[in-house]
């Protein structure tokens, strides 16, 4: 940079000199599309001139050939009204036909349509701008496209078409002869070319090279047409494009592409497009002056150097001040680079430079602030009023953090302090007062939000040496801080201890199954009379490396890692199976419950599986009843009611395990075709000690009664708790009081020993 601020007028030059190189270039470019454009545009209007007038010609021919038809097939002309009226028919149907005559072999007009004032000896062997055209017709079996002329019996110039009409025998009987006005039948031809204003086209005879439509400062000039052009015209004008195409003259004139040349004559500079006509042996022509294609390119080019004069008018006030702009724009950019666009705050960005520079073992503290439920909010009430309240946050942080401390917002809802303070009494403190300062309701355009934060803590060196330490600290600190929301989470070495196990246990599960460590207990349910109403299969898991493992440590893992499908399918699978077994076995009858996770109940395939299984085993389907629990509110409800209706139909029956304990139990009820309701354990365990809780559980026994739902409690270990809820009312009974979960061969003793019914 100091280099360059040195030579900023050798920087100017040599800018200077690369502009003017370029404004070279783009007015050689410029120049070469304007060329490039005319000519593509000339190609354009030749290929649409082409095909309107073959268009044009092809509609007459088939009028002729029609009329002809039709006179032939009455195979004389002696009735000469029937004949005119056939002509004036087609006259009639064509406003650009002025005239419908039918000759003799000398030439004589025998019929006309509109009746005409031709005079007696007339004949078109005695004029010439006929009499080679219709010797011409005589030869051919087709229809000959005569030469245009000004006719004084019409009293336009007109096109004529004309087609020889032989008998059987090949002798001629007549001549049709076709008068197209130029002016009606060719308007859209003149009208093409006097609206481009650029382009001149016209059309010239190849076997005896006068103009069939001339071009257009002349095209009505009846004289035009007895001019003959110069035969040496045509041989250079032919020569050229066969010259530039490397391809021969009957190549060229029989293809079907277009063929440019330039003519540059002292009085006439021009470019030349050329389109062969072969069925008529015409040439299409459109020319372009060069003189257009230079006032065009001065038009544009003009621009060009405006702008280069421009700006080398205010390049030199640029270059006096760059230095200065270069230093404010790197101030810009350092700041960009480093703050929150939002909050004005430091970003992930200079947290990452600042951490740099941290030594080992310095003393420290990192307070990870997370605002709870953002994403809700900014669904609610919109991301406007969402970046309203960072700004707000941004501010009240701002008030509480120490000068010499750092506030930086990380991410969208997610703030770090780092504190030089690692004094824990005193980081919690400050930490109160953060979330004092989120007590405090936040105020936008008319609206009230109240929202909390939770806040994780890690201090060096207690808590590690390094900064890579101290941030994976504060993370997992920060992961049990969102268990509860709305507190603060100091880093323990307990918490990584879990971290770590957890990565063990999902590292195992992975395995689980191919190492078949997955094994099923069953827990009997009892009915009132202590007769057995079914068992609930419950899945345990016993690991090489890490023992008995909980359920309540390895499902919601399960769930997370996206194992519970397979899982899920193995317990309905085996207790099935073995249940199927047992009752062959002992011919006793009894219900099965199987947990299932709303993960399962999300999959596209779990019916299905479901449904196959019963039918591989022979089950009774209204003997398996699926336990869910309130979770299945929070996901997608529509989803699994939809699945749970379709179980209904095939008589499986739905229990709704841990009642009580979620936020939306009374919803489920309304929402969902529930059979069963199981008392959470921990109401059971309660119930005789506090009052609350045995009132909330008389609650739900009857309002399970009310809507004819069975209930059943679980966790009963005490003879005082069953008549409890024997007395309430309680369907059925599960805990250890009866039975401790017991294996499938513990199972079969106890069928062979207690009273089903």
């Amino acid at each position: 940079m100091a280099l360059f601020k040195k030579n900023i007028w050798l920087a100017f030059y040599i800018t200077v000199i690369f502009w003017s190189i370029f404004t070279t270039v783009a007015a050689y470019y410029t120049y070469q599309n304007v060329y490039q454009d005319i000519t593509l545009e000339q190609a354009n209007i030749t290929k649409i001139s082409a095909k309107s007038l073959q268009s044009s010609f092809q509609q007459y021919e088939t009028i002729l050939n029609l009329v002809a038809a039709e006179l032939t097939r009455r195979g004389s002309l002696d009735d000469k009204n029937s004949v005119y009226n056939t002509l004036n028919t087609a006259v009639e149907m064509d406003q650009t036909i002025v005239a419908f005559v039918i000759f003799n072999v000398r030439g004589e007009p025998i019929v006309s349509a509109p009746l005409l004032p031709i005079p007696d000896q007339s004949s078109l062997l005695n004029t010439s701008q006929t009499k080679d055209t219709f010797k011409a017709t005589l030869k051919v079996e087709g229809v000959v496209l005569g030469r245009t002329y000004y006719s004084d019996i019409i009293g336009e110039i007109i096109l004529p078409f004309r087609k020889t009409v032989r008998d059987r025998e090949g002798k001629v009987l007549f001549v049709l002869s076709l008068s197209i006005s130029l002016k009606e039948g060719f308007d859209y031809f003149i009208n093409n070319v006097q609206e481009s204003l650029v382009y001149n086209t016209f059309l010239y005879r190849k076997m005896d090279r006068y103009f069939q439509l001339a071009p257009f400062d002349k095209i009505y000039d009846k004289n035009i047409y007895n001019y003959q052009i110069p035969l040496a015209v045509i041989k250079k004008s032919i020569a050229l494009p066969v010259e530039n195409k490397g391809e021969s003259y009957n190549f060229i004139e029989h293809g079907s592409e277009i063929v440019y040349h330039e003519i540059n004559l002292p009085a006439k500079h021009s470019i030349t497009a050329s389109a062969y006509l072969d069925r008529y042996q015409l040439w299409l022509i459109t020319e372009v002056e060069f003189n257009v294609i230079r006032q065009l390119f001065l038009q544009k080019v003009i621009i060009i150097l405006v702008l280069y004069v421009f700006s080398l008018s205010i390049m030199f006030i640029l270059f006096r001040s760059i230095a200065l702009n270069q230093e404010n724009k790197s101030k810009a950019l350092t700041y960009q680079a480093t703050h929150d666009f939002l909050t004005n705050l430091y970003n992930r960005f200079y947290l990452e430079q600042y951490f740099k520079e941290f030594k080992k073992n310095e003393l420290f503290s990192v307070i990870f602030i997370n605002i709870d439920n953002f994403k809700l909010i900014n669904e609610s009430y919109g991301h406007a009023q969402g970046d309203k309240i960072l700004k707000d946050v941004a501010l009240r942080l701002k008030d509480i953090v120490a000068t010499d401390d750092l506030l930086v917002r990380i991410s969208s809802d997610e703030f770090v302090i780092v504190s030089n303070e690692n004094n824990r009494p005193l980081i919690e403190y400050f930490c109160r007062k953060i979330v004092q300062s989120f007590g405090v309701v936040f105020r936008s355009d008319g609206i009230e939000i109240a929202i909390s934060a939770s806040i994780a803590v890690s201090s060096a060196p207690q808590d590690g040496a390094t900064v890579d330490i101290i941030m994976r600290n504060v993370d997992l600190a920060m992961y049990q801080a969102k268990k509860t929301k709305n507190c603060v989470s100091f880093y323990e070495h307990r918490l990584l201890t879990e971290y770590l196990y957890n990565n063990d246990v999902e590292n195992e599960l992975k395995k689980a199954l191919e190492k078949n460590e997955f094994y099923l207990v069953y827990q009997p349910q009892l009915g009132i009379s202590n007769n057995l109403k079914g068992v609930e299969a419950l899945l345990r898991w016993n690991n090489s490396k890490l023992g008995n493992i909980p359920p309540d440590i390895f499902i919601p893992i399960a769930e997370k890692s996206g194992y519970m499908n397979i899982i899920g399918e193995f317990v309905i699978r085996r207790s099935l199976e073995d249940v199927h077994e047992l009752k062959q076995q002992t011919g006793r009858q009894f219900d099965l419950s199987i947990n299932v996770s709303v993960k399962q109940l999300q999959n596209a395939d779990f019916y299905t599986v479901m449904v196959a299984l019963l039918e591989r085993f022979k089950f009774d389907a209204s003997t398996v009843l699926l336990e869910v629990t309130e979770s299945v509110l929070i996901e997608d409800i529509e989803q699994v009611r939809a699945t749970i209706i379709k179980l209904k139909e095939r008589d499986l029956r739905i229990s709704l395990d841990d009642f009580g304990t979620g936020y939306s139990s009374l919803t489920i009820l309304k929402n969902l075709p529930i059979d069963e309701l199981k008392i959470d354990k921990s109401f059971v365990f309660d119930m005789l000690i506090d009052s609350k809780t045995f009132s909330m559980v008389e609650g739900i026994i009857a309002i399970s009664q009310k809507l004819k739902i069975i209930t059943v409690a679980e966790g009963i270990e005490t003879e005082e708790v069953k008549k409890a809820l024997k007395n309430l009312g309680c369907d059925i009974y599960q805990g250890y009081y009866f039975s401790k979960p017991l294996n499938k061969e513990g199972l079969k003793k106890y069928l062979q020993n207690y009273l089903i019914g």
